[in-house]
């Protein structure tokens, strides 16, 4: 049963930023699907796209009645188009679907199927890779069922490590109830804002089930910010994860959660400081004092611990 204040049985969030030549696959693969269109809402936030994206969907709208546009007065990133999308939402369910990717046919009445007999708070499922380029599928690369379980029992399950399989937002259905009541939104006007995410969504998740299924079609496209050579905008991100994911360490310690996202969490900042440190070292003078700039207000002192004093000076105050 769907509560008084859940209008519909999913509200499937798509945040849009300059994806002309996708956002309309996107948007039609949502509704080739087995529920009445009435069951369920499509929430594109336009984050100020400076293409026709926000064209493409007004276009759609005269087709379908329940695809709903949100519009942002200015660029905020990811992070904050889901969160958006997300206080404006009137589903039981939450699916946030990338812009560039787009989902298989009659998949809806399996999941709300799933969500409602188990009283999911996640189901979590696999995915196919489109290369936009040969337009071959890839399959997922493992296939396996867990049966419903809390959040941290899942994420650390031995079938497939954790980084695999914990961090996409679009890989799971969320019920919103507890998102909200567990305060689950993202972070704002960042990248890479999906990683510090899944762990709180997991730590706090106590029924969770993974489903052997790919709905989802992965796009591999190479205009996205994950495929783009990287600049110091880049690591300035990095270094921006890492410090939230430090903090999120304390909150983690004080709450007293597994000790084991302790341990995942303190293999992540080593990896991304070392990370951050070998890219570093690649640009040239003008690339590093741009990194430089964005030092300039962030105390970095917190994660000393993770890298050598050599490399942490490195980071704090490179040398030419």
């Amino acid at each position: 049963m769907m509560s008084v204040s859940d209008k519909y049985k999913f509200s499937v969030i798509v945040p849009v930023y300059n994806v002309a030549g996708y956002v309309e696959q996107c948007i039609r693969s949502l509704y080739h699907q087995d529920i009445p269109s009435s069951d369920y809402e499509v929430i594109v936030v336009d984050d100020c796209s400076p293409d026709n994206s926000k064209d493409i969907v007004q276009s759609l709208q005269s087709e379908y009645q329940n695809l709903k546009l949100i519009s942002l007065s200015e660029n905020m990133k990811l992070g904050s188009a889901r969160n958006v999308g997300l206080q404006n939402a009137d589903g039981k369910y939450i699916w946030f679907v990338d812009s560039d990717d787009f989902i298989e046919p009659d998949v809806l009445k399996l999941f709300y199927t799933e969500l409602e007999k188990e009283n999911l708070e996640i189901l979590h499922f696999d995915y196919k890779e489109f290369s936009d380029i040969d337009k071959k599928l890839v399959p997922y690369r493992v296939n396996y069922e867990l049966s419903t379980c809390s959040g941290i029992e899942f994420y650390f399950d031995s079938h497939e490590l954790w980084w695999q399989k914990g961090v996409e937002a679009w890989r799971k259905i969320y019920r919103r109830s507890f998102l909200l009541e567990n305060n689950l939104f993202f972070a704002e006007r960042v990248m890479y804002e999906d990683v510090d995410y899944s762990f709180r969504v997991f730590a706090k998740a106590q029924r969770v089930k993974h489903i052997d299924l790919s709905p989802y079609y992965y796009r591999d496209n190479s205009s996205s910010i994950t495929k783009t050579k990287l600049t110091p905008v880049h690591l300035k991100y990095w270094l921006l994860l890492a410090l939230r994911c430090e903090k999120l360490k304390k909150q983690f310690l004080d709450e007293l959660v597994d000790s084991r996202f302790i341990t995942v969490i303190d293999e992540y900042n080593k990896y991304q400081l070392e990370k951050i440190y070998c890219i570093l070292k690649t640009f040239d003078k003008e690339q590093r004092e741009v990194f430089k700039t964005f030092l300039k207000d962030s105390d970095i002192s917190s994660l000393r611990k993770y890298i050598s004093i050599k490399k942490y000076l490195y980071l704090k105050y490179y040398m030419i």
